[in-house]
């Protein structure tokens, strides 16, 4: 089972592109050679390089070299959170926040915003919710979080967009205190993984592949470095200062 150690990690860096599907397909077949059959979980930056990187890797080892794709999964690093804290959620007394719940609070606080502007009219628009909810987590993404961007983007204005969304997100914030964020969540994942390297095997397999992307620090930094220090793991750490992108099937090379 994966050990929580780094003295025994396995990190190649490598170019993006062609080198790393190549490098991915060594990695997986060095897996095959011992265990034809286990589940291969890849951990990957994004929903979108999920898509193209299965793509590109099916191409490489089904067509370049005669091997199969069997049981390879590939999970976003935010599906590994919520996976490994599924596996201890009923010891966690507060509730975890859901796209469902966040988009009935957001609902809410759109109801009872008092500044004027053009969201007064759409309050009740399903597609208005949708992209109202969709800024205010890119936002949150922020190292300075939603409130201070917009606040700096509103500029001190009583009313207009970004001021009916400082009011959203003011609203929707003391609402979701009640539950666990995505950062909360996060982190009790990393701490699964730390201290219960047994959970992480049963919840993902043995044998774990990530990919590591030259991105900002976010609220996932720490548990991807837990799991890439685990003796089962293997990181494919793409080379500093480049774009992530991927050569796929038939076309030009692919950012995402």
């Amino acid at each position: 089972m994966p050990e929580k150690t780094l003295n025994h990690a396995r990190i190649y860096e490598v170019q993006n592109g062609a080198p790393l599907v190549a490098c991915l397909a060594e990695k997986i077949l060095e897996i095959r050679h011992n265990d034809s059959f286990s589940r291969v979980v890849v951990v990957v930056p994004s929903h979108y390089s999920a898509f193209f990187l299965r793509r590109a890797l099916t191409d490489e080892m089904c067509v370049k070299r005669r091997a199969g794709l069997f049981n390879v999964e590939f999970m976003r690093v935010e599906e590994v959170a919520d996976r490994l804290f599924d596996s201890v959620q009923r010891d966690i007394e507060k509730p975890a926040m859901s796209r469902l719940i966040a988009s009935e609070l957001v609902h809410n606080a759109m109801l009872h915003m008092t500044a004027q502007g053009p969201l007064t009219d759409h309050r009740n628009n399903d597609s208005t919710l949708d992209a109202v909810q969709r800024t205010l987590q890119e936002l949150e993404r922020l190292d300075i979080g939603a409130e201070e961007a917009l606040d700096q983007i509103a500029g001190g204005a009583s009313a207009g967009l970004h001021r009916q969304l400082i009011d959203i997100q003011r609203d929707y914030s003391i609402a979701a205190s009640d539950y666990l964020t995505r950062e909360n969540k996060a982190a009790i994942a990393a701490d699964v993984a730390e201290n219960n390297p047994s959970v992480v095997a049963t919840v993902l397999g043995q044998h774990i592949i990530t990919i590591r992307a030259p991105i900002p620090p976010d609220a996932y930094s720490r548990l991807r470095d837990v799991l890439g220090g685990m003796t089962s793991a293997t990181t494919l750490q793409i080379e500093s200062g480049q774009a992530i992108r991927l050569i796929t099937t038939g076309t030009s090379e692919t950012d995402f």
